[in-house]
This record gives structure tokens, sequence and C-alpha cells, in this order.
């Protein structure tokens, strides 16, 4: 017959398991799964949740702390009943990732679901789930996104955004200022919405979703830290609209733009605002080609990532006041440096030793270097080199470099592994570089685990 011990190993106790193991031990079973990868834990979770009656009960409180989507009507449903069949669990919940029917038919469902998680600190929204789906937004669509937000009194972070058919600009603008206006004229009549949406800490908009930052613009609050918009998303109808922002939030710490803007004159009076605060600046495109950069970065003084995009124009004076900055800059990525002449990609002299002399600078903080469309010189290859916490560079050079100097990457840049690929192909120790792409896809893999997504359902 076999020992105590070796039952308990084989199995042959599960009646009294409860009995063998303190709580405790429970508990630190669960936190360890708890810290797998997001789609094992909750799996993991699952299975747990339907063992023995200790780890059940444990096992629900993670479980339900962060759901996974609930992207068709069926799951939403199934949610719902769950946590009314047992009240306990609604506490337990802390994030919600929701589909949104584009024509509003689950809405009253999300709202008893949204009403009953009041602990929620984290809201994502997605209307609609197709690209080739044309449906507007209704005012009946507006005034249940008020109604859920006069829901949420723990609520930190929300996210919306549409996968839905592309509308036209002039079209999109006229229902921004409607359904804009709409959602800010019922958010007073709402008991506690303003106050909820003064405490957000994080704010990201997806898709053709204007109109949604249209309408709580004028609640935002001092806790905002972070917005993040997509390139189809404005900054809604307002002819200022960073500085209207800077003025109510004045702590942003990371600001990622993805629209062209018109002009640089509002995000420059913006930026200069909120220079003691920025630590990530992020904008993908500016009509307007004047210099607003060397007028931000002597506000900058604790800015960690800047990333200008292929329609931000930057000179020789761009280059040098980002030199200056007082920043402990950790990422550098710019997309639109002026070459030399319009008839060529390279840059100019002058150039080339400014951004040189940019990364020297920096050479200590930067993790982080791209520079794209644009070829420079040996010169700045050379700064690269100094640069010993360098994990990502991406650029271009305009003759073609020696194997050797490919090579003392390996040596000098330990952490490297985004890199160009023609390194690999002009390299003499090419196994080398084949390591190192091995561990950044072994990386990339690991981190689409771990997490869902930022923006829009999918985990």
């Amino acid at each position: 017959m076999r020992d105590l011990n070796s039952q308990f190993l084989y199995g042959e106790l599960k009646g009294t398991l409860n009995r063998v193991l303190p709580n405790e031990i429970y508990r630190i079973i669960i936190g360890h799964v708890a810290d797998l990868d997001y789609a094992p834990k909750q799996d993991t979770l699952i299975s747990l949740s339907r063992s023995s009656q200790p780890l059940i009960d444990i096992a629900e409180e993670y479980l339900y702390m962060h759901p996974r989507d609930l992207d068709t009507a069926q799951k939403q449903r199934q949610f719902l009943v769950s946590i009314r069949t047992k009240s306990v669990r609604s506490n337990f919940v802390q994030s919600l990732r929701l589909l949104w029917d584009c024509n509003g038919t689950n809405s009253h469902l999300l709202v008893d679901i949204v009403n009953n998680c009041f602990n929620i600190k984290f809201l994502l929204l997605q209307r609609g789930n197709g690209l080739n789906v044309a449906t507007r937004v209704s005012s009946d669509c507006v005034a249940t996104l008020a109604t859920m937000l006069n829901a949420c009194p723990s609520i930190t972070s929300f996210q919306f955004c549409t996968t839905l058919e592309w509308v036209p600009e002039p079209e999109q603008d006229g229902l921004v200022t409607k359904h804009g206006k709409e959602l800010s004229d019922l958010i007073p009549a709402k008991p506690h919405a303003i106050k909820y949406l003064s405490q957000l800490e994080s704010l990201t908009l997806g898709g053709q979703s204007a109109w949604v930052i249209d309408g709580i613009m004028p609640y935002l609050g001092s806790n905002l830290t972070s917005l993040f918009l997509s390139q189809d998303c404005s900054m809604g109808s307002s002819e200022t609209p960073f500085v209207d922002l800077s003025r109510q939030c004045p702590h942003l710490q990371s600001l990622v733009f993805r629209q062209t803007l018109n002009t640089s004159d509002d995000l420059e009076q913006a930026c200069k605002a909120w220079g003691g605060t920025m630590e990530e600046l992020m904008i993908s495109s500016i009509q307007d080609t004047r210099d607003w950069i060397s007028q931000v970065m002597p506000c900058m003084k604790v800015l960690r990532v800047l990333h200008l995009g292929p329609g931000c124009t930057l000179s020789s004076e761009s280059i040098r006041s980002i030199a200056s900055a007082e920043s402990p800059l950790e990422e550098i990525s710019l997309g639109d440096i002026l070459p030399a002449n319009e008839a060529s990609e390279e840059v100019s002299a002058e150039m080339n030793q400014a951004i040189a002399n940019m990364i020297d600078v920096h050479a200590s903080t930067l993790q982080l270097i791209e520079f794209r469309c644009v070829d420079v010189g040996e010169a700045v290859m050379q700064a690269c080199k100094k640069v010993r916490q360098l994990h990502t560079l991406d650029l271009e050079i305009c003759d073609s470099p020696k194997t050797s100097d490919i090579d003392e990457f390996l040596d000098k840049c330990p952490d490297l592994i985004w890199f160009p690929r023609w390194f690999k192909r002009r390299s003499a120790r090419q196994g080398e570089w084949e390591e190192r792409i091995n561990t950044r896809d072994n990386l990339e893999e690991r981190r689409s685990r771990q997490e869902p997504p930022t923006c829009g359902l999918g985990a």
C-alpha cells in the first residue's frame, strides 16, 4: 500500500485536499499561475476553477479579475448570468473588454454588465468588428456611452475604438460635431459621470472616434497622464485642442498622436506647458514645415521617448536642439530629416555632424535609434557604437561600410537585437547575427502572448 505522501502525489486524496493543505498554499499555487502569459493563465485558471473547492474560490477571484474578451453577445450573456448567479464574482472584476454591436443591438446588455461590475478600473469598448460594415453612430449609442461612463466609480483607464468602414472626412467632421455635442450635453445630466471622467489616468481612442474625445474633453482632469489617438482619430472640433487639454490636464506624461496635423502651433504651446512632466512624445505628421522642435526641446526636462514620424520635417537646427536637451532620452526615432537636396536621400555634411553629435550627447541613456527615409554618413554609424545599451537601430548608410564596421556592433552593443537586415548580409560573423535574430523573435513571441492588445479586442 502506498504511504500518505505517495497517495497525495498520485492524486488519490482528491476528496481531502482542503484538509491536507492550508489555504495559504492554494494562494501560492494560484499566484504562480497568475504570473503566466495571458492566454495560458486564463486557460489554467479555468481548469483550476473546476477542481477542488479551495482552488475554485481562489481561482475565480483571479479569473474574474481580468476576463477574456467578451466579443459576442452570447459570451456577454453568459458572463452576466455568471456574475448574477454568484454576486461576489462581480466584486473581483477590474477590467472589461467588450464588443459593441455597430447597430446597438447589445447596448442594454453592455449597460447591465457595466452596472454590475462597479470595481472596474479599465474599460475597453470596441464598436463594430468589420471594416466593410457601413454603420453610422446613432444618438442612442451616444446616450448608451454616457450611461456606461456614469456606472464606473473606480475607472482610471478607458479605451474606445471603432472597427467599421471608413467615413469620408467631410461627413466625419459633421458627425464629430453633432455627436460630440450630444455626449458633452448628456454627461452633466448623469449624477456621477463628470466625477468619474475626471479620475481617468489613461485614454486611448482608435478608429474614427473623435466624437468621443469631443464629448468628454471638457471633463478630463489633472489625473490624466496618457493619451493615445490613432491615425483616424482627430482631437475633435476645437480650434486649440492641445492647449485646451494642457490647461485641464497639466500633468500629461505620454502623448501619441497618429493623425496629420495642419499646423504645429497648438501642439507647440501645449508641449511647452507639459515640459516638466512629458516623458513620451510620438507625433506622426505635420503639414506645416516650420521648425517647432527647436522651440519645444528646451522646455522638455524629463522626456525619455521622442518619435517623430515621416511627416515631421527636421532641420539641422531641430537636431541640434535635441542634442542640447537636458532630457534623459532613451529613444530617438526620426522619420523626416531634411536631405541635402531634393534629388538626393543623403543628408548634408552639416546634418550628418549634427546627428552624430546628438547621439554622442545622449549615448549614456539611449537604447533605440531610428533614422528613416534618409541616408546618413559614417560618422553617425560610428557614434551609434558608443551607445552601450542600444537594443534597436534602424538606419541606411550613404557609402557601403566595411564588414569590420558592422561587426563591431556585436562587441560594442551586446543588447542590439533589432538592426538593419543588411547588417547580417554584409557581416563576416553571420552566425552571431542569426543568434540575435532568434533572440529577438523569441522575445517578440513572448510579448505577443503576455498581454492582450493595447487598442481593440483580440485577446
